[in-house]
């Protein structure tokens, strides 16, 4: 348990300091201390978005507003020859006059890599070799000012659904492992909400200015498996208000206390939600399937509060944050 809580412990330090950071920069370093095992491939990653995919300061526009990336999240590959797909954060201050404050834009990017080019390809700066999932061209797959109608969701199978009410499109990625899915959420969350705060409206001429030099990089046609758009069918899933039933909501209660279990002993780096779901269907001799999206949120949920203990006051009362802040039972 206190190896667990070091290690995420970590990532929610490198997450906050990564907020703190005067001018909103994040360097290379503090990319490699959220994602510990996967450092060199990140710090790859990150240069070559700076390098081949963000715009060079000479060839700044009149839209052009100063941004940097907040966060890289390696993605799951849909099999061992396709595409690897990144999630990149951008964040830029854009001084709202109305506010008198500099206001947060984000803008997210789905990153396509080729990963079946020849290995002669230009390794990184200050590497002699890059590391497997950093070489090959990249694509620009999508790219999405994060605006007051951008919500996320969990999508049942370990990935994340992110929404928009602007061209209602639906998008999907999946994060390579459980806490790449934890820090994904954990930074997407606050964004959406920071533009809900101050109503970063859609198509507006006065935010996300800066995003159209990423929006025209998007093809127009992208071949099915390079395409990060959710195309399947909605399915009937059941949230956490429809335990009705007495001896399921116990049922329930059990499964719950038994994912904490399994989540403070198994390896971060290789476990994800459908291992977890599969593993609790295999305890419990239940399935599951109905309720992927709910095990999905409560998965995140708990691997939130099992973080960092909250700091005792009094007996009666515990300071938490925004993850364990909550009673002792679930």
């Amino acid at each position: 348990k206190q190896w667990y809580q070091r290690r995420v412990r970590g990532i929610l330090t490198a997450k906050s300091f990564a907020r703190n950071i005067p001018g909103l920069v994040q360097s290379l370093s503090d990319q490699e201390k959220i994602f510990p095992t996967q450092g060199s491939l990140i710090k790859c990653i990150t240069q070559r978005i700076l390098d081949e995919v963000m715009p060079h300061p000479s060839a700044q526009r009149p839209s052009y507003l100063e941004h940097s990336i907040q966060l890289v999240v390696p993605g799951a590959a849909r099999s061992p020859l396709s595409k690897k797909r990144y999630m990149v954060i951008l964040v830029a201050a854009h001084l709202d006059p109305g506010a008198g404050e500099d206001v947060p834009e984000h803008v997210i990017l789905g990153i396509n890599i080729d990963n079946n080019l020849p290995e002669n390809v230009t390794p990184c700066h200050n590497h002699h070799e890059s590391p497997t999932g950093c070489q090959g061209d990249i694509t620009v797959a999508m790219a999405l000012p994060v605006t007051k109608g951008v919500s996320i969701e969990m999508d049942g199978d370990g990935g994340i659904k992110i929404k928009s009410s602007q061209n209602n499109v639906h998008y999907i990625f999946k994060p390579v492992n459980l806490q790449a899915l934890w820090v994904a959420y954990s930074y997407l969350n606050p964004d959406i909400e920071n533009a809900r705060r101050h109503n970063l409206f859609p198509c507006s001429k006065h935010h996300h200015t800066w995003a159209g030099c990423y929006t025209a990089k998007v093809p127009d046609y992208l071949e099915t498996e390079d395409d990060w758009e959710d195309n399947s069918a909605i399915e009937n899933q059941i949230n956490k208000h429809d335990f009705k039933d007495e001896k399921l909501k116990r049922v329930m209660e059990k499964i719950l206390l038994r994912m904490r279990e399994i989540i403070m002993t198994i390896d971060l780096d290789n476990a994800s939600c459908l291992e977890i779901r599969k593993q609790l269907e295999a305890d419990f001799n239940v399935n599951l399937t109905p309720y992927k999206r709910f095990i999905d949120e409560q998965i995140v949920r708990v691997f939130g509060q099992s973080a960092e203990a909250p700091s005792k006051i009094f007996n009666y009362l515990y300071l938490g944050n925004e993850w364990n802040a909550s009673n002792l039972t679930i």
